[in-house]
């Protein structure tokens, strides 16, 4: 097999395992030597006032969907989760227009995450998929009006000591 075909398999198939291998997105790199003894001391007042900045990208990376959520095509959250002939979830748009032009001159489609020839066109609707979805989005939502509700709380005692 040639090199140049045998690539953009590999890439697929490493992106495939990056966005469904749970345990790759757990580990966190351990710092080194340096790093634990960095920032000098002189530097940490600046950082401190950095804090609120960094915790709310926290909150936002916290909230980011996970990644069985998201279709593998148009790397969105997924509104109408179908099962593939390959096996794999995907948004119900995304895969049929993936199929449409895979089929052009009468060609058989191929798995965007395999590259494997589709053996039918038919998709079938990942209702746990979607049921899991939706109750994600019910938790985020919850989250958020929790979040707005301590900041209106941390909010209203520095308007009275203002007036």
């Amino acid at each position: 097999m040639a090199r140049s075909a045998v690539l953009p398999h590999l890439l697929q198939l490493s992106n495939r395992t990056r966005l469904y291998d749970p345990h790759q997105q757990q580990q966190a790199p351990t710092p080194s030597a340096a790093a634990l003894d960095y920032p000098p001391a002189e530097v940490k007042g600046a950082a401190a006032a950095d804090a609120d900045a960094e915790e709310e990208q926290e909150e936002e990376e916290q909230d980011a969907p996970p990644p069985l959520f998201v279709c593998p095509i148009t790397q969105d959250l997924m509104e109408d989760p179908v099962v593939a002939a390959d096996g794999f979830t995907y948004e119900r748009a995304a895969i049929a227009e993936w199929m449409s032009r895979g089929a052009v001159g009468g060609r058989t489609p191929r798995s965007p995450l395999t590259n494997l020839p589709f053996e039918h066109r038919t998709v079938l609707p990942n209702r746990a998929v979607k049921s899991q979805i939706n109750s994600w989005r019910e938790e985020q939502a919850a989250k958020a009006k929790a979040a707005q509700q301590r900041r209106r709380g941390t909010e209203r005692p520095q308007e009275d000591r203002g007036q």
